[in-house]
């Protein structure tokens, strides 16, 4: 890849690095398994909760095995999302057994939650007359049949999904120099500039005269402006990114604080060494001139 070139990995993995990661998400999957099935069996919710809790739930098995593909050095966000899509299943697996055993230990029964997990037949059967009497009763409510298999669906799909998009997320992050073999240093808010034309900053880009960022003037929050943040390999400094967010802002309606809204305008742009010290210099004499006025 040349400078003026979006990064993209290299799509590089090995496979001890993927097995490692998908062991160590689903080792996580698995010790989370216990307080969330637990947490749902005893406080059974519906809505929003049900969503944040089977999300996070997914998410932190997804991202343990993100951080291990990390350290694996991994640049493929394909297989990384494949990774946290068998992570996702895994927990969830994990999640019905430890779930069925604490709704067989309530009724009496005396049986392992390992001898649970170790029979997916047998949880197929509990799962199937669990569905036809119902397990719960919220707000007058006792959903069995069609309605309690689509409640379980939306729960599998917010676990796995959320597993997948974590661990692909995560992955896409930073970018990597394939030169010294180590992940870039990112540094959020090297500069702040007021919103531009799109022509202007498009010639900016152009250009690559930088330094043209100081006349847009230093950004005043909570008003719309353009942050620029910058990824530097630590080894080498040579391998530098620049990435580019634009923020607006709102009037809420019984909300004295501006609702923020961001979006990606430019996604880590290969630029110059040179350039990325014209970006620094122009942040910096920014903000000072903005302390100097406050």
């Amino acid at each position: 890849m040349n400078v003026g070139e979006n990064y993209r990995h290299s799509g590089r993995f090995t496979v001890p690095g993927l097995l490692i990661g998908a062991a160590v998400g689903s080792l996580t999957g698995w010790l989370l398994a216990w307080p969330y099935a637990y947490f749902i069996f005893y406080v059974p919710l519906v809505g929003v909760f049900t969503v944040l809790i089977a999300g996070g739930f997914g998410m932190l098995a997804g991202l343990a095995a993100a951080g291990t593909l990390r350290w694996r050095k991994v640049r493929s966000a394909p297989a990384a999302a494949v990774i946290g899509l068998i992570v996702g299943l895994s927990a969830l697996y994990d999640g019905w057994a430890v779930w069925l055993h604490a709704v067989i230990t309530r009724a009496g029964e005396n049986t392992s939650s390992a001898a649970i997990m170790l029979s997916p037949a047998g949880m197929w059967l509990l799962m199937q007359k669990i569905n036809e009497v119902g397990i719960f009763t919220l707000r007058g409510l006792h959903p069995t049949g069609a309605a309690l298999w689509g409640m379980w669906g939306a729960e599998a799909a917010i676990i796995v999904g959320g597993a997948a998009w974590a661990s692909y997320a995560f992955n896409t992050q930073d970018p990597f120099c394939e030169n010294c073999n180590v992940w870039a240093d990112g540094k959020e808010g090297v500069c702040r500039v007021q919103q531009a034309d799109p022509d202007v900053f498009q010639r900016v880009f152009v250009t690559r005269d930088f330094s043209q960022l100081e006349k847009l003037g230093a950004a005043a929050k909570p008003e719309p402006h353009l942050r620029l943040d910058i990824h530097e390999c630590p080894e080498c400094k040579a391998f530098q990114t620049l990435s580019v967010t634009r923020f607006d802002y709102k009037e809420v309606k019984g909300q004295k604080e501006k609702e923020e809204k961001t979006k990606t305008v430019v996604d880590k742009l290969l630029i110059a060494p040179d350039d990325a010290a014209r970006i620094r210099a122009v942040g910096e004499r920014l903000g000072k001139g903005e302390a100097a006025a406050g």
